[in-house]
Order: structure tokens, then C-alpha cells, then sequence
């Protein structure tokens, strides 16, 4: 996929657990695999990836 693609993917993800008030074990399993692909076929360094995920949302307990 294309990395606007992935990206746009995680943001319907992070606004659905939002809603829901966290990741569900499906989306959270999600994440983890778009900033894989993130970093193996679009260059983001792990430190870069790992920040993402920070920031969208994946260490907080609850929203």
C-alpha cells in the first residue's frame, strides 16, 4: 500500500477506538503492522514509527 494509504487507514482506526474509548486487540494488532510496513517499505526509521504510535494514540489506557 501506499504510505498515504496506510496512514489514512490508521487515522480511520484511531477516530473508531475514539469513539470507542481505546483500541480493540484487532486494531491495536493493526497499528503495529501498518508502522511495520511503514518502516520496511517507506523508510521510517523505528524511532519514527515508534513516536507515531505514540501519538496516535496506542500507550494511552483510555481516550
Amino acid at each position: 500500500m501506499a504510505e498515504l494509504e496506510l496512514l489514512q487507514l490508521a487515522n480511520a482506526l484511531q477516530r473508531t477506538a475514539i469513539t470507542r474509548g481505546g483500541y480493540d486487540g484487532r486494531s491495536f494488532d493493526l497499528m503495529f503492522a501498518i508502522a511495520d510496513v511503514l518502516e520496511s517499505d517507506h523508510g521510517w526509521s523505528f524511532e519514527q514509527s515508534d513516536a507515531w504510535l505514540e501519538r496516535m494514540g496506542l500507550w494511552e489506557e483510555e481516550f
